[in-house]
């Protein structure tokens, strides 16, 4: 561990002993240090002098320890010093009052906090309060307050720290019914995408096993199938970061309970999968059922593939395009490659290509970086071979103004 990092943890030990996780400390308050201040007078002076502290590790540890007995009478004091170094105030500080606050009266904190000018402290107090309450025995209100504040979302950059706070105590207390309450009402689907992200990424931080329980806690009935739906994209997603197979085994289960939503995830899955082990991709999409969503998957892949290891990709699908699922999803990539390092044997290819859309595209291209190299050897391919009237068109404006931007720059006249 570096220095750094044992600063840092030094300084969430801190942290988390406020909050009840650190061995001995009773969350719901517990005993009163002896020294700390017992009127509003006292406790003003105090936290005025710890706020002034310009040693992060000294000015935590004694507002933890002035938080840690605040009480109804000494909270006007610390609200008085908070608003008088207000300049002073970090997002941690702003934390530890915040988490004090709501063990007294988590809706009048809330309502505090709201008060607050600089939005980025009034954020983090707002987070921690909520957050606080949502696991303390404040889920049900908490969930109601946050659905009334999703009526005004209408996009995900219009994030809400009520509701994300209150999502994430949701999730980490298992209040997974509540929590799917407040997600099936949101109003714009974009944010609870988002909000579903956030939950999802607090729920791993903490235990690996609790993203798939929020998951199981929603079923695949219709009442619930647009928020399952959205929920198994992100989650299928993290997970096939994670693993390709366990990605493509929730695939599976997804398209034995939704066999119509299913396919659309196949091609983010099989192109993920792709990045650890392209054949085994493969060989999995291969076993899904026809469709054009198989061939964009398969097709998908294999530009992933060429991309990162062209010298394994390229050997693998020429060896393949005997299968003619393999020839359909991959030949057109594979000719687009081979553009890059050897026009005639991309020219072959592309004359291989039966869907008439993809062969015109590729002729289009080959032609013309082959004429940019050799314009009478282009022009004599499609003198005597013959290529569709489009192609030939298309090539030929393209190579004619090249050929006079080429003229203009080598006499220096403008074009």
């Amino acid at each position: 561990m570096t220095f750094r990092a044992i600063q840092i943890f030094g300084t969430l030990v801190l942290l988390l002993s406020v909050i009840g996780v650190a061995p001995g400390c009773d969350e719901s308050g517990g005993g009163r240090p002896s020294d700390v201040p017992v009127t509003a007078e006292e406790m003003e002076v105090a936290v005025r002098n710890a706020l002034d502290t310009p040693d992060t590790l000294d000015r935590t540890a004694r507002l933890s320890d002035l938080m840690q007995g605040l009480d109804a009478r000494t909270l006007v004091g610390a609200q008085r010093a908070f608003e008088e170094r207000m300049r002073a105030v970090e997002s941690q500080d702003a934390a530890l009052f915040a988490n004090a606050a709501a063990r007294i009266d988590p809706l009048a904190a809330i309502e505090y906090f709201r008060t607050w000018d600089r939005g980025g402290l009034r954020r983090a107090a707002l987070s921690e309060a909520v957050f606080y309450w949502t696991r303390h025995g404040g889920a049900s209100e908490a969930r109601k307050l946050a659905a009334s504040e999703a009526e005004g979302i209408d996009g995900p950059r219009r994030r809400n720290v009520v509701i994300n706070a209150t999502a994430k105590g949701l999730a980490v207390t298992g209040a997974y019914d509540e929590l799917n309450a407040l997600l099936a009402d949101y109003p714009d689907e974009a944010a609870r995408d988002a909000l579903v992200f956030a939950v999802l990424r607090e729920l791993y931080r903490r235990d690996w096993e609790a993203p798939r329980a929020w998951y199981d806690s929603i079923s695949w009935s219709e009442e619930d199938l647009a928020l399952k739906r959205a929920m198994t994209r992100i989650f299928m997603s993290l997970q096939t970061r994670a693993d390709g197979r366990i990605g493509a085994a929730l695939y599976e289960e997804h398209e034995s309970n939704d066999p119509e939503g299913a396919p659309v995830l196949l091609e983010s899955v099989a192109r993920v999968w792709a990045e650890q082990e392209p054949a085994a991709s493969i060989g999995w999409v291969l076993e899904r059922p026809e469709g054009s969503e198989r061939i964009a998957a398969l097709r998908s892949v294999a530009y992933e593939w060429l991309e990162r290891e062209p010298e394994a990709a390229a050997p693998w699908i020429t060896d393949h395009l005997e299968d003619p699922v393999i020839e359909d999803a991959m030949l057109f990539p594979l000719t687009q490659w081979m553009m890059t390092s050897d026009l005639q044997r991309a020219l072959e290819l592309a004359e291989g290509l039966d869907r008439p859309n993809q062969r015109s595209r590729a002729l289009k291209q080959i032609l013309v970086l082959w004429g940019r190299e050799d314009y009478e050897a282009a022009d004599r391919y499609m003198t005597e071979v013959g290529v569709p009237e489009d192609v030939e068109r298309a090539v030929r404006g393209v190579l004619r103004i090249r050929r006079r931007q080429s003229e203009a720059a080598g006499s220096g006249e403008p074009e």
